[in-house]
């Protein structure tokens, strides 16, 4: 387990518009109630990974950059998303977490 009680998370830009697009669109398409519940299981997963960026579930993606590893939002234990979508791409080390992109299952992360 790397625990650190003190990490931080540093959201990059391309990580930032991500967000924005995907609760836009869900909210567009299926309502503010259900914006509000991905937004929190959103936010779960990325407490869960400030906890542990090795947690249950994260795999690594070296072809990408170094230390890069993913995490999709399936893997976080809850009920009130039925069929999440999206995958954090992220760095980290003792210090911080860095989200570096929030992209939809079938995207591509090298395009």
């Amino acid at each position: 387990m790397t625990s650190t009680a003190a990490r931080v998370l540093r959201v990059a830009a391309p990580a930032r518009d991500d967000l924005r697009g995907v609760l836009e669109w869900s909210e567009t398409v299926f309502g503010e109630e259900a914006r509000a519940r991905y937004e929190e299981l959103i936010t779960r997963a990325i407490s869960m990974l400030l906890a542990d960026p090795l947690s249950p579930g994260v795999h690594a993606r070296l072809e990408l950059l170094t230390h890069a590893h993913f995490f999709h939002l399936k893997s976080v234990a809850q009920r009130t998303v039925r069929q999440p979508r999206h995958v954090l791409y992220f760095t980290f080390d003792e210090s911080t977490l860095v989200l570096l992109r929030v992209l939809h299952e079938r995207q591509d992360p090298q395009a």
